[in-house]
């Protein structure tokens, strides 16, 4: 998720209000975090409150009950709510809904911002079409799996929503996902104040069937909200990290002109989707001619969006064309290289604070010394080679005695028993690692009041 709070704020002419953020967070009464982030430990708190099943009745109320969702997982944490009649007005109702995980967990600072650490759990799991026949499979961290990335941005107002069509693109036949918030969503038609300039990114992997996967390979589909115009750094750092960018458009005038031209010599293919009346226009349709020339674009690349014309059609038409970059050689990149280009466009990045480095040193040092996982584990996690397998089966075989031969029961019963307290002392007697003592170690130094409480 990338966003740059303090641009944000002055680009949307709420002088009469103030600043939008900080009233946002006086009514859900997170002042604090504004300058300062929530700690796992208090996320992580069981309460009364977190133990009922309720809806929020206050505003306050809010963010912990969509907070708790989230960390459950809970698809309907988007359609975080009060009750009917809760609040005075609607716009007051959808607050949250845009706001709250931004409030909770981004601090408050001068620069732009782009979050991995959410990402780093994640892994992704796919079969490409070229492993179909073989039934094999790709697993790899979504931040560290490089891919196909598009980019789909809008230049002025629109007659139809950019997000919900993404939906479509992105859903299955006789499926529908909203993987990205729109409009004719629930609390979606409540005018964004803060989270233009979001950066909304959705990840589309095959599963080796070619019936009904719509790519044959992962791609990344990255959704800007809100104008390029009044977003510039987030539109250069999209056309930086993509193999290609659509732009969304009703016509194309002398200003939409020359910030388009701007991007002559750009290794990224541009693909523009206009709304089919531009071609009314003779003034339209000339500067239109002069942004074909300036990037060089090929008439399969300009996409006329009749209202009239069926939907599901037009959808089909922008896959094949996805469909057709895929085959051709195109450029990849994963969420980690993408990092590296925020940061030379001074978008501050969560994991370069310096208790995210003094983590991934510790890590480091812990790691570098396993060459061959499996002979690690025989030399250094000797509790979990084997004497653990000896010890399993002992205490298998005392639950099920079927080695007991001419033995008698008891006799039987206490050879096992003996055998299992040898083999508990032969454990107790393995030294802990040294990698585990220095993980104890670190984890002391970084986390202190995880440990206490």
């Amino acid at each position: 998720t990338y966003k740059g709070p303090q641009g944000m704020h002055k680009e949307q002419g709420t002088s009469k209000k103030g600043d939008p953020l900080k009233d946002i967070l006086s009514k859900l009464k997170l002042e604090e975090q504004k300058s300062e982030k929530l700690s796992l430990q208090e996320v992580l708190e069981i309460s009364s409150e977190g133990l009922k099943q309720c809806t929020p009745q206050r505003l306050e109320d809010l963010p912990w009950h969509f907070l708790r969702k989230v960390l459950a997982l809970n698809v309907t944490a988007r359609s975080t709510g009060l009750e009917q009649g809760g609040v005075k007005d609607l716009e007051e109702k959808g607050i949250a809904e845009e706001t709250t995980f931004e409030s909770l967990f981004f601090s408050d600072n001068t620069n732009e911002s782009i979050s991995l650490n959410p990402l780093d759990v994640l892994c992704a799991k796919w079969r490409p079409h070229s492993m179909a026949e073989s039934r094999g499979f790709r697993e790899e961290s979504l931040v560290m799996a490089s891919m196909l990335t598009i980019s789909f941005v809008r230049m002025g107002n629109l007659n139809f929503s950019k997000s919900k069509f993404l939906n479509e693109f992105l859903s299955p036949s006789q499926q529908h996902h909203n993987y990205f918030m729109h409009q004719d969503m629930e609390y979606g038609d409540i005018p964004r104040k803060i989270a233009d300039g979001l950066v909304e990114m959705a990840w589309y992997f095959p599963g080796g069937e070619e019936n009904s996967d719509l790519f044959p390979e992962p791609v990344a589909v990255a959704n800007l909200c809100g104008d390029i115009e009044s977003h510039r750094m987030q539109f250069s750092f999209l056309t930086q990290v993509s193999s290609a960018v659509f732009v969304f458009a009703k016509h194309i005038s002398e200003h939409e002109c020359n910030v388009l031209s701007s991007l002559k010599g750009s290794a990224t293919q541009y693909f523009l989707i206009l709304e089919e009346r531009c071609r009314e226009s003779s003034q339209s349709v000339g500067f239109l001619k002069k942004v074909v020339a300036e990037l060089n674009l090929k008439p399969s690349d300009i996409l006329l969006k009749n209202a009239m014309r069926n939907q599901a059609e037009f959808v089909k038409k922008l896959r094949s064309i996805v469909g057709r970059i895929i085959n051709a050689p195109f450029k990849c990149s994963s969420i980690k290289e993408m990092a590296d280009v925020a940061r030379k466009l001074s978008i501050q990045a969560d994991e370069d604070c310096q208790d995210c480095q003094n983590a991934l040193q510790c890590a480091e040092q812990i790691t570098k010394e396993i060459k061959d996982v499996v002979k690690y584990k025989e030399e250094t996690l000797k509790l979990q080679g084997v004497l653990w397998k000896k010890l399993a089966e002992t205490q298998r075989e005392l639950c099920r005695m079927k080695k007991l031969g001419d033995k008698t029961l008891e006799k039987y019963r206490s050879e096992l028993i003996a055998r299992i307290s040898e083999l508990r002392e032969k454990q107790n007697q393995c030294d802990l690692p040294s990698s585990l003592t220095n993980f104890i170690v670190r984890i002391k130094q970084t986390s202190p009041s995880l440990l206490d409480g």
